[in-house]
């Protein structure tokens, strides 16, 4: 898989709602996930949204908190704040914010106060490359990137990283 930016968050998510879609009709749970489906699902108002644990309801406000945001940090704090179940109404919207605004979105904070921080970095490596995701680490200065001098490069081609460090972020060797 890899984001292609061309197309907008709603195209996005029915992208991914697509290896799902098949499933629900056959189980006959459309009726459950009809919201999602429809065109005007993030208009709806933060009170039309429920963050209650049940599945149904955190799979909802993952995606309107994805839809109605504009960052990564935006979105998971949208999904705290709903209230209710936000650690997985949050870990799911922020893994949406981090397919979409790419890891150098998470804020440089927030990643350093990870526990196992680089067993977690090497776990999602591990992922990216089984399943084509194409994730390149670029080594820099500190005051570039204020954490451990290191810089992913999310969702670009190879001549756009390329591009990328010849103009800005040779490494001094």
């Amino acid at each position: 898989f890899r984001l292609d930016k061309k197309i907008d968050k709603s195209e996005f998510i029915l992208i991914i709602l697509d290896d799902i879609y098949e499933n629900i009709c056959e189980n006959n749970e459309y009726s459950y996930y009809q919201r999602i489906f429809d065109s005007d699902f993030a208009e709806l108002s933060e009170d039309e949204i429920k963050s209650t644990g049940y599945v149904v309801h955190t799979l909802e406000a993952a995606l309107w908190c994805f839809l109605n945001t504009d960052s990564y940090e935006e979105c998971v704090l949208k999904a705290v704040n709903l209230g209710n179940d936000t650690d997985t109404v949050a870990a799911i919207a922020g893994g949406l914010a981090g397919l979409w605004y790419g890891y150098g979105s998470i804020p440089n904070n927030w990643i350093n106060t990870l526990r196992k921080c680089e067993y977690i970095e090497e776990i999602c490596k591990h992922f990216s490359e089984i399943h084509g995701i194409y994730v390149t680490k670029v080594s820099l200065p500190y005051e570039e990137c204020k954490r451990s001098g290191e810089l992913y490069f999310n969702n670009f081609d190879e001549d756009e990283i390329n591009e990328i460090l010849d103009k800005e972020f040779l490494p001094e060797n």
